[in-house]
């Protein structure tokens, strides 16, 4: 009767074994698919950059030439929409981020010289690229999440980071691209729509650069450092200064200045081009640990098969043996065996008769078939991640049952561990890794949350944008981590200022935000703000020395049916008025005042 214990628990591994193997296989094709969206980001970018050249370039007076000389551009792979072509007919129609129709409109308005229509056309396959890659990227969250493996979870997360860098860089320079020429062109509103939209990308890439250089894998924190470093100075991020803060973009002050455009986005190409190959590496290490993580699984899984033909070899030759010598009283007995083995646990215990060595096997089946429903109640908690259940606590006994008992501990603090990492998953995907209080998408989150509640039930919302004043200047004299302590001890201050129920979040590099809700109309909101302003400008001890930084606050009052970023995007303003001002405070579109 053991024989058939054991048989059924090496099926039941068996099974777990299998399913493990799939998860992972999962994982590994879920793997694929983004090396795929790579290839096709890669191959648009490069198709892309030449006809934005020479769009951009025309519009200045420089022919295309002469602007790919003057930029020192050089295209990964020749850059065409073949390669792109070829790249997307290699992937399964149902996976495919777009129609092929989609490139024909490009070639087509192509074919009649480059155009703004054509790089619109681009936009739109792009965004539908991105919308492709956020819905692979959460399904495979979602499998590394279920296979339990923290491996595999700090692999994507570098590749998120430098994804998101890219994307991040990317707009920056589109960005300032479109805010240089529709200032060159007198178009203030387009200006002033790409100077918030750089405000914005500038944040994610601050983000983006924060989580490559925390990364556990040397080479990818190496080159966190290093984007870090080359991001803090040069033509290209004097130009992003320039167009956040208002200034008129240096190379159209007088007439235009061809070769310090060319400066500023071959500097950009220089910052940003050296992401892809991180992107191509971290997508080719996720797939390598995901192919061994599944090679890993299917070993066991045959193991597990294996053990359990075996075992099941054995049940019958012990049957058979048996049968021959007692064919008549073991009837009943076998007939039970089929049944328990069949999977129907549901029966009557069966009643001992015949000679005493058939009443010794059946009273042992019915001890086997109860202790093989306390099993099945026990896997039936486990799935149900029930780890109270009353079941698990009652134990199995003999040998097997130690075993069972061990492999209960197991199963449940898998499971736990499971859960432990979901939650941390979850956690850190919301919250700032320095600080510990929400980070942008935790704060885009919980203000869309309020913004709903406040609309319903009528009430005031307020954000405040809280914008440090001397904080490069800490950072340039007493060094990265003293700068990181003020950002802590101004996270907790502003924490502790705010009202039981205000979220504190940092938006990126020195910015924060408070969302404040039912507030006192704008004088409430003012109240708000200075009293922040009053803690962030406290003395600070910081790495042995004491510093002191300011802060220039926006409030903004919710408007009815706004959104987030809308919101926020006023607040923001506000704090720049509230900087060129040198204002503590400035509460929406009010004139000026501070404490």
């Amino acid at each position: 009767m053991p024989t058939v214990l054991l048989g059924i628990l090496a099926g039941v591994w068996a099974a777990q074994e299998r399913m493990s193997a799939d998860r992972a296989a999962a994982v590994r094709d879920e793997v694929d698919d983004l090396a795929d969206l790579v290839a096709i980001r890669t191959g648009l970018l490069e198709a892309r950059a030449p006809v934005e050249i020479e769009v951009r370039g025309a519009s200045l007076g420089i022919d295309r030439e002469a602007a790919l000389d003057l930029l020192g551009v050089s295209l990964r792979g020749g850059g065409d929409l073949a390669s792109v072509a070829r790249v997307v007919a290699e992937v399964p129609p149902e996976l495919r981020p777009f129609d092929a129709a989609d490139l024909d409109r490009v070639e087509g308005l192509l074919a009649d010289g480059p155009s703004l229509e054509a790089l619109d056309a681009f936009g739109d396959i792009e965004d539908q690229v991105d919308a492709a890659w956020e819905a692979r990227t959460s399904e495979l969250e979602r499998g590394v999440v279920d296979l339990g493996d923290v491996g595999l979870a700090r692999r994507l997360d570098d590749l998120q980071a430098a994804s998101e860098a890219a994307l991040a860089g990317a707009s920056l320079v589109t960005g300032l691209a479109d805010h240089w020429f529709s200032s060159f062109e007198g178009e203030d509103d387009a200006a002033n729509a790409a100077r918030v939209a750089l405000v914005l990308d500038a944040d994610a890439l601050r983000t983006a650069i924060d989580g490559l250089a925390a990364s556990e894998q040397p080479e990818v924190a190496e080159v966190g450092a290093a984007l870090d470093e080359d991001w803090s100075s040069g033509p290209f991020r004097e130009a992003i200064d320039d167009a956040v803060a208002g200034r008129p973009p240096a190379p159209f002050v007088d007439g235009v200045d061809a070769a310090l455009v060319g400066r500023t986005f071959s500097d950009s190409f220089e910052l940003f081009g050296p992401l892809l190959d991180v992107i191509d590496a971290r997508a080719a290490a996720l797939g390598s640990l995901a192919d061994r993580r599944a090679e890993r699984a299917s070993q066991g899984a045959v193991l597990a098969l294996v053990v359990t033909i075996a075992t099941i070899a054995a049940l019958v030759g012990v049957s058979a043996l048996t049968a021959a010598g007692f064919e008549r009283p073991l009837g009943r007995l076998i007939e039970g065996i089929r049944r328990v083995g069949g999977g129907d646990l549901s029966g009557d215990p069966l009643e001992p008769s015949g000679p005493a060595e058939v009443v010794a096997a059946t009273n042992a089946f019915n001890d086997m078939a109860a202790n093989l429903r306390l099993l099945e109640s026990q896997v039936r908690a486990l799935s149900a991640s029930e780890l109270d259940d009353p079941s698990l606590a009652e134990p199995l006994p003999g040998g097997i049952g130690a075993e069972m008992a061990a492999s209960v501990e197991v199963l449940a603090r898998s499971i736990a561990d499971r859960a432990e990492l979901q939650e941390r998953l979850a956690h850190q995907a919301t919250h700032d890794p320095l600080t510990g209080i929400a980070n942008r998408a935790g704060a885009l989150e919980s203000l869309e949350r309020a913004l709903a509640r406040a609309h319903r039930h009528g009430h005031q919302l307020a954000v405040a944008f809280v914008d440090l004043d001397e904080f490069k200047a800490v950072n340039d004299a007493h060094g990265h981590a003293a700068g990181d302590e003020v950002l802590r001890v101004v996270a907790a201050r502003l924490a502790e200022a705010a009202r039981s129920g205000d979220l504190c979040a940092r938006f990126g590099g020195d910015e924060f935000l408070v969302v404040a809700e039912q507030v006192d109309g704008v004088e409430g909101a003012r109240a708000l703000a200075l009293r922040l302003a009053a803690v962030v400008g406290q003395p600070i001890e910081a790495e042995g020395a004491t510093v002191g930084v300011g802060a220039s606050i926006g409030v903004a009052l919710a408007a009815e049916e706004e959104g987030p970023l809308g919101l926020i995007a006023r607040a923001d303003a506000a704090a720049y008025q509230a900087k060129r001002a040198e204002l503590d405070v400035v509460v929406g579109d009010d004139a000026p005042s501070s404490s």
